[in-house]
């Protein structure tokens, strides 16, 4: 049984050293999509840096919809995104309120 744990912490450990998970805060400053569906959006990060994510299959905003990011568009109040790299590619895992 401790040789199964040991197994099952040392497979996590090498998931969690190989990329995982990341997280930034930025404006919102486009969304490519309507009230619908969202292709796409891009912030400017608190650091500066221009970042385009795409969502993840059935990503919500929070609890709610996807569709929530025109509010912020329009706001400018900011955003929290998860994400992971594939290739060049930025997966969008999470988004929430930044306050």
């Amino acid at each position: 049984m401790r040789r199964l744990a040991a197994l099952a912490l040392a497979a996590l450990l090498a998931v969690g050293c190989s990329g995982g998970l990341e997280s930034v805060r930025g404006t919102l400053i486009e969304v490519d999509g309507d009230l619908v569906a969202v292709k796409s959006f891009t912030i400017r990060s608190t650091g500066g840096e221009t970042l385009m994510f795409e969502p993840s299959d059935g990503l919500l905003f929070g609890t709610g919809p996807l569709t929530h990011l025109s509010d912020h568009l329009r706001s400018g109040e900011p955003i929290d995104v998860t994400y992971k790299t594939e290739g060049d590619r930025l997966i969008a895992t999470a988004v929430a309120d930044g306050d």
